[in-house]
């Protein structure tokens, strides 16, 4: 699986819906969800260079699509959808759990 292909995995990974992340999640998928993101982020280097705006725009673009295709692309605001993605894109990234380059 190229980079590419592994970044868009876990971003459907962390926007996939599922009955349980619906009602808030249960504690035993949240810490699953977080032990998975370390153990993803673990073999990664600790300096990174930064992500390119192209590159960024694009993970926000796959996310908010995420995001649309979560709530069923229903009675949604696009805008909103686009500022969440952005959100957790810098998040993600700060976190170490993107890769910039890929």
């Amino acid at each position: 699986m190229d980079q590419v292909a592994a970044s868009r995995s876990r971003l459907r990974y962390l926007y996939e819906p599922n009955d349980n992340l619906h009602k808030g999640g249960s504690d035993v998928a949240k810490s699953t969800r977080n032990k998975v993101a370390s153990t993803v982020t673990d073999n990664k280097p600790t300096t990174r260079p930064p992500m390119t705006p192209e590159r960024r725009n694009h993970f926000v673009e796959v996310a908010a699509h995420y995001i649309a295709e979560h709530r069923g692309f229903a009675d949604g605001d696009s805008g909103q959808d686009w500022a969440h993605a952005e959100m957790e894109i810098d998040r993600l990234s700060i976190e170490g759990q993107l890769d910039p380059q890929a």
